[in-house]
C-alpha cells in the first residue's frame, strides 16, 4: 500500500483559490498570486499521480487567460488612442480594433477554460473529489457565456467550487499498487 501526500497540494490550492476570488475586490496583483499557488499544487497533484498533463493543462489556460486579458486592454488602450488623435472619420478603424480584440480575447478565454476543465477532470479522476470536475465544467461554461456577461457570474461559482474543492482534498490518498 502506498500513501500518497496531497496536504500541500491542499492548502498551496485552497489559499491560491481564495486570492483568485478575493482579487476582484483587491486588484490583480493577487490574482496572479493566486494561480502561481494553484499551479505549485497542480504540479504537486502531477508528480503524485505522475501524469504531468494535471499540471500542463491549467498552465495553458491560465496562459491563454493572461493573453486574452492583454490583447483585451491592448485593443481598449488603442480605441481610445484613435479616437482621441483621429478625425472622427476614422473612428470605424479604432472600433474595429476594439471588436478584434474583443473577438480574440473570447476566443482565447473559451480555449482557456477548455484546458483547466481538462486539468480539473483529471484532479478529480485521481482524488475522487468530483467538485474539481464541476469546478472545471463551469469555468468552461463560464468562459462560453462571456459573450453574453453571465459568464462573469458562472466563474465566479466555479471560484467558490474551486476553494471547496481543495479543501475537500484528503490530507493523504492510499494506492494498492
Amino acid at each position: 500500500m502506498i500513501k500518497m501526500e496531497l496536504k500541500e497540494a491542499k492548502y498551496l490550492g485552497g489559499i491560491g483559490a481564495v486570492l483568485n476570488l478575493v482579487s476582484y475586490a483587491v486588484g490583480g496583483i493577487l490574482a496572479i498570486a493566486g494561480y502561481v499557488l494553484i499551479l505549485l499544487a497542480l504540479n504537486k497533484i502531477s508528480k503524485i499521480f505522475n501524469d504531468d498533463e494535471v499540471f500542463k493543462k491549467y498552465l495553458y489556460g491560465v496562459v491563454l487567460w493572461i493573453i486574452a486579458v492583454l490583447i483585451v486592454i491592448f485593443a481598449v488602450g488603442i480605441s481610445f488612442v484613435s479616437l482621441s488623435f483621429i478625425p472622427l472619420d476614422y473612428g470605424l478603424t479604432a472600433m474595429s480594433s476594439f471588436l478584434v480584440g474583443v473577438i480574440l480575447f473570447y476566443i482565447l478565454s473559451v480555449i482557456g477554460g477548455y484546458f483547466i476543465k481538462k486539468s480539473y477532470e483529471k484532479v478529480s479522476y485521481y482524488t475522487g473529489v468530483d467538485s474539481f470536475r464541476i469546478c472545471g465544467l463551469l469555468y468552461f461554461i463560464g468562459t462560453l457565456l462571456l459573450i453574453v456577461i453571465v459568464g462573469i457570474i458562472v466563474i465566479i461559482v466555479a471560484q467558490i467550487l474551486e476553494i471547496v474543492a481543495y479543501f475537500s482534498l484528503p490530507d493523504d490518498l492510499k494506492s494498492e499498487n
